[in-house]
């Protein structure tokens, strides 16, 4: 019961100490959502790196991650590689010359990716289910 009956009327005091636990986990739940995606962006980023061929190596040195980022829909985070070719060697390309050919993507971001999809709900429910017993919500 989140209110009582006293001898002056109502007594909200648990009303107060509800809304200031609920208001303290509403917090730590952004922290952890901002953290959580950290943590996931991190390892997509040594996924991929991993992954990425190495001719020359500059490459592999050229992926980077942009900083966390709060936008209205939750959070953001931006991976990407500043060489002008990356997209040709993640996608595939056709060649020049007088025997054009197709050489195959090697897809080293889009494979990170895609093992971050496999592991995201398994991670989020076992982070969630920690930070949920830590504030008493769940059962």
């Amino acid at each position: 019961m989140l209110f009582r009956r006293s001898r002056n009327g109502l007594n909200f005091s648990k009303t107060k100490k509800f809304q200031k636990d609920f208001s303290s986990f509403i917090g730590a739940l952004d922290q952890f959502h901002g953290n959580f995606l950290l943590d996931q962006s991190g390892t997509v980023l040594r996924e991929t790196i991993s992954k990425t061929p190495v001719d020359t190596g500059d490459l592999k040195k050229s992926w980077e991650m942009s900083g966390l980022k709060k936008t209205e829909n939750g959070y953001m985070v931006r991976i990407k590689n500043k060489m002008n070719y990356a997209s040709w060697v993640e996608e595939g390309h056709m060649t020049v010359g007088i025997n054009p050919r197709w050489i195959v993507g090697r897809f080293m971001h889009k494979a990170a990716l895609l093992n971050m999809d496999r592991r995201f709900k398994r991670d989020y429910d076992k982070g969630f289910k920690k930070l949920t017993k830590i504030y008493g919500v769940s059962k």
